[in-house]
């Protein structure tokens, strides 16, 4: 596995921007685009390529290519803090009664739309360095 993730990240060096983005996008986010998670947390930066900007004119594409939807968490000119998430997976798993009950722990409503959760979600990180809900 070591192996394989090595040569990957040898293969993305070699990429245009465009190209790396897309694979290093479908790379972070694939449990969510498979199905196995229902959001996957991303933090793009403006380090060696121009992830934000990048972001900023091709994440609509490949959400909607992916079926996929985003909540922005944080940004800067430097920095983006978003979630990737597919909609029904995480409604569904939301509403599940031993998630409820987990969340409500936390202040979180039982009925609430997912943007409510996602706001509250986006509030607590602010206030907290890593909310353990996340």
């Amino acid at each position: 596995m070591v192996a394989t993730q090595t040569l990957f990240f040898q293969k993305l060096a070699e990429m245009t921007d465009l190209n790396y983005l897309k694979s290093y996008l479908t790379y972070l986010v694939s449990p969510v685009i498979t199905g196995i998670k229902p959001l996957s947390l991303l933090n793009l930066q403006n380090n060696h390529r121009p992830l934000v900007l990048m972001w900023e004119q091709e994440g609509e594409d490949f959400l909607q290519k992916h079926q996929l939807e985003q909540y922005v968490v944080k940004k800067s000119n430097k920095t983006l803090k978003l979630f990737i998430y597919n909609k029904s997976i995480l409604e569904r798993y939301l509403r599940k009664p031993h998630n409820l009950h987990f969340l409500r722990q936390f202040g979180y409503s039982g009925n609430a739309p997912l943007e409510e959760y996602l706001s509250y979600l986006k509030i607590r990180w602010k206030d907290s360095t890593f909310p353990h809900e996340s």
